[in-house]
């Protein structure tokens, strides 16, 4: 699965809790694979491996919300 993809899948999970949530998971993957905002937007179509850490991170921040 790509960045791109990532971020589509999981910014459904956000949608009713953050005004920006394409912008939170993008701050999630830059912080898991310890990267910067324009790395991030060069290779949005890259794989992204780190899937099931991201998930963990989204459900995370689910729980600090609800």
């Amino acid at each position: 699965m790509t960045i791109k993809e990532c971020v589509k899948k999981y910014t459904v999970y956000l949608k009713n809790i953050t005004h920006i949530p394409a912008k939170e998971i993008e701050i999630l993957i830059m912080h898991l694979l310890d990267k910067n905002v324009i790395w991030l937007h060069l290779n949005y179509n890259k794989a992204f491996t780190k899937e099931l850490e991201l998930e963990k991170l989204v459900k995370k921040e689910l729980q600090i919300f609800l």
